[in-house]
């Protein structure tokens, strides 16, 4: 091989490798009436253990889940999220995000850092934001949330201020 098309090689692999190096760091989630996806990658609920591992993943824990409708959560420590799987089958009906990194409801490396969309558009956490994506509340403490079509999406806080998590799942209506 001549010196300059070795030259070219190398560049052109140096160049790929950074690519993928980049690209693998890119975070983007976007939740919708057709599912949660992550970098592009589509995900519809229910699913199941093996489906969202090909997403998210190996993931960093699997443990008891803190609720009756659960049996395990599958946490991914590393990229702030977890998943929720029915104690009686293997279906996943309900996947989170840590968005609050002074308020860890996990011990995560991280809480989510990459860019949050709803519908493909910029999620920003102040009140007139959110509520310009349809998201309302029952009262004034509770936890902001919407339907998207067969979906729900919640935004967790404990005070107005002070987001600390998104769940979305499958709806119960």
């Amino acid at each position: 091989m001549k010196k300059s098309a070795r030259t070219i090689l190398i560049v052109f692999l140096i160049n790929l490798i950074l690519n993928s190096l980049c690209n693998a760091q890119t975070k983007e989630i976007n939740f919708s009436s057709k599912g949660i996806s992550l970098n592009g990658n589509l995900l519809t609920l229910p699913s199941t253990q093996n489906e969202i591992t090909e997403i998210f993943g190996s993931p960093t824990n699997i443990g008891d889940a803190p609720n009756k409708d659960s049996a395990t959560v599958i946490e991914w420590a590393n990229l702030g999220i977890y998943a929720y799987k029915r104690a009686d089958s293997d279906t996943i009906y309900a996947i989170g995000i840590s968005i609050n990194p002074k308020f860890p409801e996990r011990k995560f490396e991280t809480s989510f850092s990459g860019n949050i969309l709803i519908n493909q558009k910029n999620l920003a956490l102040t009140k007139k934001t959110i509520k310009s994506l349809g998201f309302r509340r029952t009262s004034k403490y509770a936890n902001w949330r919407q339907n998207l079509g067969l979906y729900y999406l919640t935004i967790i806080t404990e005070t107005p201020d002070d987001a600390r998590e998104m769940e979305f799942g499958i709806s119960s209506k």
